[in-house]
């Protein structure tokens, strides 16, 4: 069994600095630069390129990074996509969210903004402490603009992918994510108590006890 990781939005493999996975064969799947016009698809295929589905793979993705393991999981032999903090349809979208492409608000999306601004509208997400704050500016400063505005355009444009029959998903959430609220989300779905969109972070241990039970890790 390989297990592939993928961050969220704007973020890093740093966003899962406090997962356990210990015992288990697992890589990360860094954010790549897109390319100019470039589809959520062909962009899912470059990030894949190193897998290889012939043997057992599970993908975890959290926030983007789980849509972006659905869409993997359509050309990929993918046993299992597990999605954190993310969506699985298009209808879990918040109604603000599908605004951003055909409002074209994506374009005034910035890494200088989202730096010097995290201060403001970070609780809302949970990065609440100086800690917290100087994570995502960390993270975020791995990201060019144009990454930036491509992922957030597709984000607000994403449409439910026409996922393989083989493919198991488990659908993990916290009961206090505002970016996507549990409320919206289609059952099955398991909750964590709590949790915020990065509980994989900040409940990082319980985050790591669910893993650990589906993938039957130790």
């Amino acid at each position: 069994m390989k297990i592939y990781l993928i961050p969220g939005q704007a973020y890093t493999r740093d966003i899962y600095g406090r997962i356990d996975l210990s015992g288990s064969n697992y890589e990360f799947i860094d954010w790549i630069e897109p390319k100019q016009k470039e589809s959520f698809k062909n962009y899912a295929m470059r990030m894949a390129v190193g897998i290889d589905d012939n043997e057992d793979i599970i993908l975890i993705g959290h926030s983007l990074g789980g849509l972006l393991a659905l869409e993997i999981s359509t050309f990929k032999n993918i046993s299992k996509v597990i999605l954190l903090s993310s969506m699985k349809s298009r209808n879990e979208m918040p109604f603000m969210l599908r605004l951003v492409k055909p409002l074209g608000l994506y374009v005034f999306i910035s890494r200088w903004f989202g730096i010097h601004t995290v201060k403001y509208w970070g609780k809302y997400h949970d990065f609440v402490t100086a800690d917290d704050h100087e994570l995502f500016k960390k993270m975020t400063a791995c990201h060019s603009n144009r990454y930036l505005r491509w992922s957030f355009k597709h984000l607000s444009g994403w449409q439910t992918p026409r996922i393989n029959v083989n493919t198991k998903i488990v659908h993990i959430q916290g009961t206090k994510d505002k970016t996507f609220p549990l409320k919206k989300i289609q059952k099955p779905v398991i909750p964590v108590e709590n949790g915020s969109h990065i509980m994989v972070y900040k409940q990082a241990e319980a985050v790591s006890g669910i893993l650990r039970s589906i993938l039957k890790i130790g």
